[in-house]
């Protein structure tokens, strides 16, 4: 991939993999995906293998939800992530060490020195406490924090707090007072809350349709902003998948640079910016 590629990126929610494969390989093809963040696939670790079945062009990096390990009844797994690849990518892809079951990510080497971190999150829901929300806002500014200096970080998947979209707009709650706080610390945007974005105005409705919401979302640095080609929530009510959750297809045209070179364009403003970006890109 150059330096002028397009990255494609799909997050999607699919509430129970076993159902939603089909559709789901159906979109890994139809919109060329490069990697795919899926949250919620309920499967047991001795059923993931099922995951590397979806499509014989994608192999998967899959975590479990932790409490499947303990004594239980439940004939069906419950949460989970993971991240599945386009094989074209396998040998630049590195899994990253998250020791933890709502989180997932890799590192892509586009070229020698130059990196994008991606990671898919299942984040707890509002039938968990606002401090164990709280804690996965932390952790998530923590792996910005980590990785920034390295590369070009993508955080995408539920997030399980709203933002107000081109339609729906709610009050603003704890939740989404404690991600617009991780927003501005990190200088981050959603995607597909943006004009950029089209298709569907919401990526959750309940089954009855009486209550929509913008909960899944795709961030990426302020400083990728023109970077963004394409942006959709696809809206298909189609009979092969039975989520509530739409899923989200994001195509960007990285920068591809250095970190070091990012490092000292987040610094800059203005026209200086746009003139160290484009010294730089000429260069390449």
């Amino acid at each position: 991939m150059s330096h002028n590629s397009n990255l494609n990126l799909l997050t999607w929610n699919v509430t129970g993999i076993m159902s939603s494969s089909s559709y789901l390989s159906d979109i890994l093809l139809s919109y060329s995906i490069d990697i795919c963040g899926i949250a919620e696939y309920w499967l047991y670790e001795h059923d993931h293998h099922f995951m590397d079945c979806i499509n014989s062009q994608y192999t998967c990096y899959i975590k479990s939800d932790d409490d499947l390990r303990l004594p239980s009844n439940r004939r069906v797994g419950k949460g989970g992530v993971a991240l599945c690849l386009n094989k074209r990518l396998h040998n630049r892809i590195t899994p990253l060490n998250i020791d933890d079951d709502r989180i997932i990510g890799i590192q892509y080497e586009v070229s020698s020195n130059i990196y994008i971190y991606v990671f898919q999150v299942y984040l707890p829901s509002g039938n968990h406490a606002i401090d164990s929300f709280r804690e996965y806002i932390d952790i998530l500014y923590d792996l910005y924090c980590q990785y920034t200096d390295k590369g070009v970080v993508v955080f995408m998947g539920d997030f399980n707090v709203h933002l107000n979209g081109r339609v729906h707009i709610k009050d603003v709650d704890a939740r989404g007072t404690y991600f617009t706080h991780l927003l501005s610390n990190t200088n981050m945007f959603p995607v597909n809350i943006t004009n950029a974005c089209t298709g569907a105005n919401a990526t959750f409705v309940t089954y009855d349709g009486l209550f929509q919401s913008m909960i899944d979302h795709i961030l990426i640095g302020c400083e990728q902003t023109d970077t963004v080609v394409t942006c959709e929530i696809i809206d298909d009510e189609n009979a092969l998948t039975v989520s509530r959750h739409r899923p989200i297809v994001c195509v960007l045209q990285l920068p591809y640079l250095p970190a070091e070179v990012l490092t000292v364009f987040r610094e800059l403003t203005g026209k200086r910016r746009k003139k160290y970006i484009s010294t730089i890109l000429n260069k390449i």
